[in-house]
């Protein structure tokens, strides 16, 4: 014999249980929904606030920067002349191409006092370009750069003498290294 003491529902008691389930079911997915969405929005605040505190310290940096080269201009002419072309350093052109490439002078540009319209067939602005697929230009570049940036800068190509300020020329003063003793 079935009944209510057995465990079992009959009817209205039933329909009852399954509209308090479905009930429950839409709460807990309700919750569950504005968890995640809670979740989400947590995370895009704090993504936003990472990237805007990045940009704020890549201001204060590049301010920083610009400062510091204003007050003492030979570092940075220093890294300009560094990563410059070294063949815009050259006073004569080279006889031929092979010549230069030689001695390790590759796409020589217009800019350039060794730049020969007659070594550029191609009328692109650099003349004594490397064979197709040569990379010898590349890794010379390289070691030059990496001389001149460990060169000292009061010795660099890049201090002529003269520094720009906001009133015109002004000489640079002599700087020179110094030894401590201890």
């Amino acid at each position: 014999m079935r009944g209510k003491g057995a465990g079992h529902l009959y009817g209205d008691e039933q329909v009852e249980v399954d509209r308090d389930l479905e009930a429950l079911n839409r709460r807990l997915v309700a919750q569950t929904r504005r968890r995640r969405m809670a979740q989400v929005a947590r995370q895009t605040l704090a993504g936003l606030w990472r990237r805007a505190v990045t940009f704020y310290w890549l201001v204060c940096l590049a301010v920083i920067g610009m400062g510091l080269n204003r007050a003492y201009p030979g570092p940075g002419q220093h890294l300009a002349w560094a990563f410059q072309d070294p063949a815009l350093d050259l006073d004569a052109p080279f006889a031929t191409c092979a010549q230069a490439n030689a001695n390790g002078y590759f796409n020589i540009p217009r800019a350039s006092k060794a730049y020969l319209p007659a070594q550029d067939p191609d009328s692109s602005g650099r003349s004594c370009a490397p064979a197709s697929g040569r990379m010898a230009e590349l890794g010379w570049r390289l070691r030059t750069v990496e001389d001149r940036l460990f060169a000292p800068w009061w010795e660099s190509g890049a201090v002529s003498g003269l520094a720009r300020s906001k009133g015109g020329e002004r000489p640079l003063p002599e700087r020179r290294p110094t030894r401590r003793t201890p």
